[in-house]
Order: C-alpha cells, then structure tokens, then sequence
C-alpha cells in the first residue's frame, strides 16, 4: 500500500509463506497481518472437525463462499448454511457476515465446511472409522444424507466418514423413515463397527458402522474398568435378529439378543450407550427374553 514503509534491499521484515512458484524457484511470502496470524493459508493445515472463522465472501444458491484467510477459501454448500435440510443461503447470509464453520473435509480441489450450529459446536468430531472403532457407545452429531425403507438411515459425519441407522432400530424408537430430510443433523451413538470382506480383487472395503438414534451426546465407555457399577440405567431400544429357518432359507420370527440402555454417568459427567445382552439381564440367563 502506499502507506507501507520503502524496503531496501537486505532490511529483515517479517512474513509467512503463502505458496510457491516452482518453474520461478520462488516461495511466495506475505507480509500482512491476516497472514502474520494463527489462520490457515493451505489446505495442508486443515484436518476435519477443525473449527475456523471466516468471511463470506459470495453467496449464491448453491452455497456460500467462505473467506478462511487472504489465500484460503472454503465453500458451505445450501445443505450445510442452516440447521434443517437444504435452504437458499441467500436468505440467511450476505457477503461481509463473519461465521464460524467446521471443515467437513479436504479435497485436492476444494475444502467443504459447515455452519450448522449443532455440528459446529459439537464436543467431539467422527472424522475417522479408526475413530469410530474406539468409541463404541459414545454419540456424535452427523447429517442425514440418505434414506431407504430396506436399508435405512445414512447419516454422514466429518472427513466423509459413514454409517447407519437400521429400519429395525428406527422402528423400536417408533420414528417414521421421512421424519429426517437430507440435511438434518442428528445425534447418533455408535453400536458396533464391522470389516467387511475385501472385494474380489482383493481391495478392502469400508468399515461399516451401525448407529442408533440418541439424544445425548455421550463420551466414550472404552475407558471404563471391568467391574465398574452403574446404579442407573435406562432401556432404549431392544436389539432383535432375525434367523434362518432349515427350510428354504427364509428368515424365521425375530428374538430379542440384546437391550442398548442410556447409562448414567457419575457426578454429571455425559453418559454413554451400553449394550446389555439376553444373557445377562437377569438371573434367568438365557430364557431373559
């Protein structure tokens, strides 16, 4: 700018690289204080579930155009600029509003980020299967992407990670299919993880979360010693299969194999879900159901 003090050669000045010219062999500094600052200035410093503020920089009715720094941008899509489904950004925003965002996840050409208040604010990002592994029992805050009558509810956390809501798990809570638009953010406790059989050419296919509907966003129960005692549960979805008859294959009448109850956790502390199979819910062993 002109305001800007004359540098000679050899003066010693702050910057920051912001990028490279290869076939030049330069770096590429900046001496501003958007760049002299903690905001990001490539997408290698971004990792889902990192909370940012940026500055909408267009809108448009497909999305917005976010400001992260003076050489980082990132899109919202309508999808992600309010709290229910898909909506014309348009009416919720204009260029110039600061907000804060989530990175959803990073693309080679493009990183996604969210508005939705409840992801954004969200304790804890789902951003990895390795992570959802670990934290079996514990809830986290997702978006509806897709539902099927045969398959389900797909719900879609950070860094593309997914799972589902099984239609026997919908109707134990006695929640219609179509009461959950694409787009909705929903709290979801984790079930169990399975690895699924590698594909014919040997390459692995994603893990597979099973998740339940939850209203609590729990912490995780692997940290828990064997032996610990709760004093209060309650039951909120009882588990069924459904197995195979001799005869032709079909599947026989269902039977209850388990119990997912909302445990308590001490001192105010957030609780957890809990699997409680047939066999232990009481003296009676096996014949429980």
């Amino acid at each position: 700018t002109t305001d800007a003090p004359r540098l000679e050669p050899g003066a010693l000045v702050d910057c920051r690289v912001v990028g490279a010219a290869p076939l030049e062999g330069w770096a590429l500094a900046s001496a501003t204080d958007d760049a002299l600052s903690d905001k990001p200035v490539s997408k290698n410093e971004l990792e889902p579930g990192q909370r940012l503020t940026g500055t909408v920089a267009a809108t448009a009715a497909w999305g917005l155009d976010v400001r992260l720094s003076e050489t980082l941008r990132g899109s919202v899509t309508n999808m992600h600029v309010a709290e229910t489904g898909s909506t014309d950004p348009r009416k919720h925003r204009k260029v110039g509003d600061e907000v804060a965002v989530r990175v959803l996840r990073v693309e080679e050409r493009r990183v996604e980020l969210t508005c939705k208040r409840s992801l954004v604010d969200a304790p804890a990002a789902l951003s990895s299967y390795e992570t959802a592994k670990q934290n079996v029992g514990a809830s986290f805050v997702g978006f509806v992407t897709g539902a099927d009558p045969a398959r389900g509810l797909v719900v879609t956390f950070f860094g593309n990670v997914q799972g589902r809501v099984a239609p026997a798990s919908l109707r134990a809570r006695g929640v219609a299919l179509d009461a959950f638009p694409s787009g909705t953010a929903v709290t979801c406790a984790i079930v169990g993880v399975e690895t699924p059989r590698p594909r014919a050419d040997g390459t692995q296919r994603k893990p597979r979360i099973k998740l339940t509907l939850d209203d609590v966003d729990g912490s995780a129960s692997s940290s828990l010693p064997p032996g610990a005692v709760f004093t209060e549960a309650r039951a909120v979805e009882l588990v069924e299969v459904r197995g195979r008859s001799k005869k032709g294959g079909k599947k026989g009448p269902a039977r209850a194999v388990a119990c997912l109850c909302r445990v308590a956790g001490a001192d105010g502390a957030p609780g957890f879900l809990a699997r409680l199979p047939v066999a232990f819910a009481c003296d009676h062993g096996i014949f429980a159901e």
